[in-house]
């Protein structure tokens, strides 16, 4: 039913509740040319280990070679064509930004960890990743070094082992935003160290949130429904460990949509980490070298009491900027601008 609309098309669409009644991309669009073709998505809600229904022995005319910009794919349209030398998704596409998502891949499978990172290692790096539901067997290789150069990186609903073996097995230099959307978070060691802008988003309760983020070294922490935020959190933050403070570049801090918390804590935080700010100089906005000192501080629907006048004066005297209600407004919006979700 599309083969005779792609000549002319340029976004296609296609969703369905399990990944086994997408198209087999390379084999239902073989030979198919889509010159205005720039968007495709295949999104799925689960993955489902069935085979597709197309003949694995058909003879295939020309490879279909779109000249894509925004692709959302599912696992097996990504990985399948890798294992059968086929793959149409390469350096030649000028991808901006990728989405690979639904593949639960068990431990007898042949394709493994090592596969997936060489299939996206071949490909020209978009500026925008997401990894969304995947799982891959993790075999051992000592030889394992990926070298990855991509801005944006993110997570969501990833296994602990596929997060930790991406850690591991690969180096992400340029990343300037990680995001982690309903992950657990395992050692995050080879992006904490570069990433500017880091995004938690609906973390689980049973997560350490502080054992996650405090060798983190970058300016922007978002907190978005992060179950396990407590006064314990905040106290943390306030209290350096000999002579350094957890999360010690952060100057930017966002908290969104999280549990009760103190407000004579938070205000402690701001004090403690903003101790060697010279209030008394009228240019300190503009003359303080930030963080580990916050200049920055957004307190956005979150379940706790309304904030009195006296309070907010607080803030808003020992800080750059400070908003505190259900909607962003102001220059704040300049910090979440890097922070965008990957569509």
């Amino acid at each position: 039913m599309l083969k005779p609309h792609l000549h002319r098309c340029r976004s296609l669409h296609v969703d369905a509740h399990l990944s086994s009644s997408l198209p087999f991309i390379y084999k239902t669009f073989s030979g198919i040319e889509a010159p205005y073709l720039t968007s495709m998505e295949l999104v799925c809600d689960a993955y489902a280990d069935d085979e597709y229904d197309e003949d694995s022995d058909a003879e295939l005319d020309d490879e279909f070679n779109p000249r894509l910009t925004h692709l959302v794919i599912d696992g097996k349209n990504f990985c399948r064509p890798a294992e059968e030398s086929n793959c149409w998704i390469d350096r030649r596409m000028g991808l901006n930004q990728l989405t690979i998502a639904q593949y639960q891949g068990d431990e007898y499978e042949e394709y493994s960890l090592k596969d997936f990172l060489d299939s996206v290692y071949l490909m020209v790096y978009p500026s925008q990743i997401k990894f969304e539901g995947l799982h891959f067997p993790r075999y051992f290789h000592d030889d394992l070094d990926y070298g990855f150069m991509i801005p944006f990186v993110q997570f969501e609903g990833a296994s602990k082992e596929f997060i930790s073996g991406i850690s591991e097995f690969a180096t992400f230099s340029h990343v300037s935003v990680l995001r982690i959307t309903r992950c657990p978070l395992p050692n995050l060691h080879n992006f904490l160290d570069t990433t500017e802008t880091l995004i938690l988003e609906d973390i689980d309760s049973t997560v350490d949130l502080l054992d996650a983020v405090a060798a983190w070294q970058g300016e922007n922490l978002w907190l978005d429904r992060c179950h396990s935020l407590s006064d314990v959190f905040l106290e943390a933050l306030a209290s350096p460990i000999l002579g350094f403070y957890p999360c010690g570049a952060m100057r930017r801090l966002l908290l969104h949509r999280l549990p009760n918390f103190s407000i004579i804590l938070l205000k402690e935080m701001v004090e403690g980490r903003n101790a060697l700010v010279h209030y008394n100089d009228p240019n300190w906005k503009t003359a303080t070298g930030f963080g580990p000192s916050i200049s920055h501080l957004a307190v956005v629907r979150c379940g706790i009491q309304k904030l009195s006048a006296q309070d907010e004066e607080w803030f808003r005297s020992h800080l750059v900027e400070f908003y505190w209600g259900s909607l962003f407004v102001s220059s704040l919006q300049s910090v979440t601008d890097c922070m965008n979700p990957v569509p």
